[in-house]
């Protein structure tokens, strides 16, 4: 799975729908899958914060 693509296309979901912008923020993974068909597997863990002016999240990728 490219999650980057699937990232790409939160983003660009999350500037035209504001609905989908609360589920993706209460419940990612039933976000994903009602929205964009994207399945996230059980043992995987998906969260999306939202930033503001006066508070910034910083992800750093994982290092194989």
């Amino acid at each position: 799975m490219d999650m980057m693509k699937v990232y790409n296309q939160v983003i660009a979901r999350v500037k035209e729908d504001e609905q989908f912008k609360k589920e993706i923020l209460t419940n990612p993974k039933a976000a994903l899958k009602n929205t964009l068909g994207v399945e996230i597997e059980d043992d995987i863990t998906i969260e999306f914060f939202e930033s503001t002016p006066e508070h910034y999240h910083f992800v750093l990728p994982a290092i194989a």
